[in-house]
């Protein structure tokens, strides 16, 4: 076996996990499928966290096969784009059906490791990195204060 292959064998658990994140449950009678990332992501800032830290989980996962800063920068880009618009209340839900970051990132990772692709530094992609995560860092918090005073107003 060649050692891409014998890599990507390897992610075994990390398709098993980015399915139950974004794809394991199907609505009857349609191709749409969702996850557990968008039904994590209903409690306001808690579950996006929760959600975020989930995604980070694989996403160390597939850097553990190798990877280019520029496949590094993509991982992480995808991670942080699919948290600061899940915080997002009602938009951000609808997001979370569709974008599947998990299922994003490891066929990135497949790219990576079988078609030589996502090579480079990803000088320019680490920079959207530092404000997306800084925007997603606000968003949480201010979702998860929103919560909680929501919370403390019902009674």
């Amino acid at each position: 076996m060649t050692e891409p292959k014998r890599e990507l064998s390897s992610l075994k658990w990390a398709r098993r996990y980015a399915r139950i994140l974004d794809s394991n449950f199907k609505i009857p009678g349609t191709n749409f499928s969702f996850g557990l990332d968008p039904i994590i992501g209903l409690i306001p800032g808690l579950g996006d966290a929760v959600s975020m830290g989930f995604q980070f989980l694989l996403v160390i996962t597939l850097l553990r096969n190798g990877s280019s800063g520029e496949l590094r920068a993509k991982l992480i880009l995808n991670v942080l784009l699919d948290s600061a618009i899940g915080s997002i209340p009602i938009i951000g839900q609808i997001w979370d059906f569709f974008y599947k970051a998990n299922e994003r990132n490891l066929r990135l990772t497949q790219e990576y490791l079988l078609e030589e692709k996502h090579q480079g530094s990803g000088k320019g992609i680490w920079l959207a990195v530092l404000v997306l995560f800084i925007i997603t860092m606000v968003i949480i918090v201010y979702a998860f204060v929103w919560f909680v005073n929501w919370v403390v107003g019902l009674f």
